[in-house]
């Protein structure tokens, strides 16, 4: 927890943030695709995380998607 002002200003107008995530965050994980993503970029992000040897890593399309343009 941040106590001093001088830092939470600092988190909130950081431009990136790192965070260590341990393997558990990742076995239940499901990414939802934007409802505009082409097909392409979806096999690419799929193939990345295969890459990376994350396991039980879901993928789905967006509610949205074929609702709005």
């Amino acid at each position: 927890m941040l106590t001093n002002t001088d830092d939470n200003n600092l988190i909130k107008n950081a431009k990136c943030l790192y965070v260590s995530l341990n393997d558990e965050f990742f076995k239940n994980l499901v990414i939802t695709y934007s409802p505009y993503m082409e097909d392409y970029k979806k096999s690419t992000l799929e193939e990345v995380v295969r890459n990376m040897s994350f396991s039980g890593i879901g993928f789905q399309d967006s509610v949205l998607k074929n609702t709005i343009r």
